[in-house]
């Protein structure tokens, strides 16, 4: 037997009949599905759909007995939510997906900003503590004469 949820054409078929009030005669059927007789005999034997309204057909010497509708059976109905459902996950899974992308491009940039941040403030620092290793004996000379200034008679 088919695997009908791996299917696209069984789904496809069992979606029309669903489509359609669940009953679609047999020249509507093969005119939707023209190269589809292979997989209406597999759904049936997998009961998910059932010919029905049998007619009988003559054609010289021959006689025999033909469907003239398809519906649709608990079993197809089963099928279809199953694969309904399968696409709701997928659809979910992929939107959980889309959103943690997001998050993470959200977070680079927090990041990416945060890191030029801490590297302005480090090179300011820096360049502040050179300059007060540079110049230490000129600011310890400008400090003692405020010193002397503010002390003197």
């Amino acid at each position: 037997m088919i695997d009908l949820l791996e299917s696209p054409k069984a789904v496809e078929i069992l979606r029309f009949l669903q489509d359609h009030g669940g009953k679609v005669s047999t020249a509507d059927l093969h005119a939707a599905f023209p190269d589809a007789r292979d997989w209406i005999r597999e759904l049936t034997r997998a009961r998910c759909i059932a010919s029905t309204d049998m007619r009988p057909g003559r054609s010289g010497d021959a006689t025999w007995i033909a469907p003239s509708a398809y519906v649709l059976l608990p079993m197809g109905e089963t099928v279809l939510a199953a694969q309904r459902r399968e696409h709701e996950q997928r659809a979910q899974d992929r939107a959980e997906q889309e959103e943690a992308i997001s998050q993470a491009c959200i977070e680079k940039r927090k990041d990416r900003r945060h890191e030029y941040l801490v590297a302005a403030f480090g090179a300011v620092l820096g360049s502040l503590l050179t300059l007060l290793v540079e110049h230490f004996d000129e600011i310890v000379a400008f400090l003692e004469q405020l010193v002397r200034q503010a002390f003197a008679p």
